[in-house]
C-alpha cells in the first residue's frame, strides 16, 4: 500500500456517492419548477405579451431539456477533481 493510493481513492469514491445522491435530489427539485414559478420570480405580468412570455420561459425550457438527458460522467472528468 502506497501512501497516496487507497485512502485517497476511498475518500474520492465516498464523495462520488454523496455527490450523486445530492445531484439526484437537486434534479428532483428542479423537475418540479414550472412556468408559474418562473413568472412569480420575475414579478412581471406577461399575460398580454406572448412573445415576452416565451422569452421569459426559455431558460426553463432549456433546463427541462437538460434534465431529460442522462448524465454522463467521464473517467477523465472524475479524475480531474483529485488533482
Amino acid at each position: 500500500m502506497t501512501q497516496n493510493s487507497e485512502p485517497a481513492n476511498a475518500g474520492f469514491e465516498g464523495f462520488e456517492v454523496i455527490d450523486t445522491y445530492t445531484l439526484k435530489d437537486a434534479l428532483e427539485d428542479l423537475k418540479k419548477i414550472g412556468p408559474q414559478d418562473v413568472l412569480a420570480l420575475i414579478k412581471i405580468d406577461l399575460s398580454r405579451n406572448p412573445t415576452r412570455m416565451q422569452c421569459a420561459l426559455l431558460p426553463l425550457d432549456a433546463l427541462k431539456k437538460a434534465i431529460a438527458r442522462p448524465i454522463k460522467r467521464s473517467h477523465r472528468a472524475a479524475g480531474a477533481a483529485t488533482l
